[in-house]
């Protein structure tokens, strides 16, 4: 856990969304555009703190009723 630690911790933001996004598995809604990509991550294992070895990406969007989080993995 002490390794874990040591690290900078980042804050993703959430934008807030009048129009829900639809949810088909495709992140192409144009609500979406208002999120920003949250990405650089490390990884902790094998070598802790190093570049992630797979490109991996998310957004965050909610509005009054929900919680939208838009996960994009990359090879």
């Amino acid at each position: 856990m002490e390794q874990w630690l040591a690290h900078p911790q980042l804050t993703a933001h959430a934008v807030r969304t009048a129009t829900p996004p639809i949810i088909d598995g495709d992140v192409d809604d144009s609500v979406w555009e208002a999120a920003p990509v949250q990405s650089n991550f490390t990884q902790h294992d094998p070598d802790n703190g190093e570049p992630a070895s797979e490109q991996t990406a998310f957004q965050i969007l909610y509005d009054d009723e929900a919680l939208y989080v838009a996960v994009i993995c990359l090879r």
